[in-house]
């Protein structure tokens, strides 16, 4: 959607409420971030993409533990099973 029929649509003519820059790399972005903040000083809100996505790297993290300790139970499970078939025979 072009910038002008965005701003028709919303109903904001000759406005524009944000700015999305890209970088080269992705690691490159929360410099990049730091250096426009400074330059744009405190009037403005400036935002890299770990910052936005924040609550979703939080929720991968618990996934990642709740995982470990499901796989761990099964794992234990497992080896009291192996452990308890060997003592039977």
């Amino acid at each position: 959607m072009s910038l002008r029929d965005a701003q028709k649509f919303l109903g904001m003519e000759g406005e524009v409420t944000g700015i999305e820059i890209r970088t080269a790399t992705p690691d490159a972005a929360i410099g990049v971030a730091k250096e426009i903040a400074r330059r744009l000083g405190q009037d403005y809100d400036v935002r890299s993409w770990d910052e936005l996505n924040r609550s979703l790297y939080a929720a991968l993290k618990l996934e990642k533990l709740a995982m470990f300790i499901a796989l761990s139970f099964i794992a234990l499970v497992a080896s009291f099973s192996i452990i308890a078939n060997l003592i039977m025979m």
